[in-house]
């Protein structure tokens, strides 16, 4: 465990949770709480995923150059733009900390063997609310604390990478370097799941708040619905592609990953799409990305050329046209399992009428796209098909959500179905009644 300072997120949420059952006093505040601390810490460790994107897509071989240009990465990481992204992130969760400060200290109070329950306490340590207390100060701490904290996961973790590379420039062996950017990769996923289904388990079964949902018999029978329900749903994977070399114009492609991800959670049917993300993506990464999550959605974020190209990065982290040739060929190797592709791009429509031959449908931009636009339309179009509509619905509403904000760029998205095909047909979520 190298995370450890989301190790003490995971476990003080968890008890709180567990306590919360035993003795309400959060109620629907609890859920709050659960919530907001959830997207601080996934837009946070998201951004750790960038920078281990860059040692992992090193080749197998690399040389001195491509070493040391992920090198000057790492070496940047605590002035770089995203580290102070990370900065005000934890600004958000010290504020969360201070605004629940007080609801929080009733649960500490309760679980404080040295508190009201000493009597109790003197008479069975081993009760597992005081197990919990030991667990949710330390939570409500590290908020409080996160400059000198929380942030200590991201230095760590960067400084061992640069640690395993820095000999690799005589040898070329980046293998532990990649391994360990996998390991630690792997370990946030899980982690921000499990606080993802905490949040969800906590909202499933009831809108009079948290405390009902932990605390009575109905929670179980409620969850236990919510179980079935999302073993009846099909679960799409969907696969979020971001590229943005350094030497095109900059986008905000971690919001519109935030933008998407809100949206699916807010849905029906949070649990039946499941967004994956990948960063700084390189051709030679797409096979093995698409082989690795096999999604039923792909979707791509970043730039377009109006020479019919995707734009992604090289080894140096430069721009490298893939063609529309390319992605026709990609596609038809997957067509297996990828049924939705979305190219969230400028002049994507040749990319996009090129995928549907193999492909159900696709997205693609006729022309130049503006990132309120790009960002506003793929939120809209996610949200419409986690409510379990079609993806010609979802299609239209993102549209219609383009014209509702006044942004004039509603006929720029295009959609591509494959001929003999009905997009009103299509759905990612499976329902008793889709609506179309």
């Amino acid at each position: 465990m190298e995370l450890v300072h989301l190790q003490t997120v995971i476990e003080g949420l968890d008890s709180l949770a567990d306590i919360e059952r035993e003795h309400p006093k959060l109620g629907a505040q609890l859920l709050s709480f659960t919530t907001q601390v959830s997207d601080c810490c996934q837009r946070a460790y998201d951004r750790l995923s960038e920078a281990l994107g860059t040692v992992r897509g090193l080749p197998a071989k690399p040389d001195s150059q491509e070493i040391d240009i992920v090198l000057s990465k790492l070496n940047d990481a605590p002035s770089s733009r995203w580290f102070k992204e990370v900065a005000g992130i934890c600004d958000q969760l010290a504020a969360l900390a201070e605004d629940f400060e007080a609801p929080i200290a009733e649960q500490l109070r309760y679980t404080s063997p040295f508190g009201d329950n000493y009597a109790d306490a003197s008479k069975d340590m081993s009760a597992p609310r005081y197990a919990a207390h030991y667990k949710i100060a330390p939570l409500l701490s590290l908020l409080q604390k996160h400059e000198r904290e929380l942030k200590d996961d991201l230095r760590t973790i960067v400084a061992r990478l640069q640690a395993k590379l820095g000999p690799a420039r005589d040898t070329g062996d980046v293998e532990e370097a990649r391994a360990y950017a996998l390991a630690i990769q792997n370990e946030i996923s899980a982690s921000i799941d499990h606080i993802r289904k905490l949040t969800l388990r906590i909202a499933g079964g009831s809108l009079k708040g948290a405390s009902a949902v932990l605390s009575t018999v109905t929670s179980s029978q409620e969850t236990m619905k919510s179980q079935q329900m999302a073993t009846q749903e099909s679960r799409a994977v969907i696969l979020f592609l971001a590229a943005n070399p350094d030497d095109v114009d900059r986008l905000s492609l971690d919001k519109e990953c935030r933008a998407i991800r809100e949206k699916i959670r807010s849905s029906d049917f949070p649990r039946a799409l499941e967004l994956k993300t990948e960063w700084a993506v390189r051709p030679d990464d797409l096979l093995q990305y698409l082989n690795e999550f096999r999604p039923q959605v792909v979707h791509f974020s970043g730039h377009g050329s109006d020479r019919e190209e995707l734009i992604l990065h090289d080894a140096a982290d430069r721009a490298v046209p893939v063609s529309a040739e390319a992605l026709r060929t990609l596609f038809a190797t997957l067509k297996d399992n990828v049924r939705l592709v979305v190219l969230n791009a400028c002049f994507s429509r040749p990319q996009a009428e090129a995928i549907v031959e193999s492909i159900d449908c696709a997205i693609g931009m006729a022309r130049a796209i503006g990132e309120e636009a790009a960002i506003v339309f793929a939120a809209s179009f996610y949200s419409a098909l986690g409510f379990g509509r079609s993806v010609q619905n979802a299609f239209e509403q993102g549209r219609t959500a383009l014209l509702l904000r006044g942004i004039p760029e509603d006929t720029t998205p295009q959609l591509i179905v494959k001929r003999g095909l009905d997009a009103n047909k299509i759905f990612l979520v499976e329902r008793a009644a889709n609506p179309t």
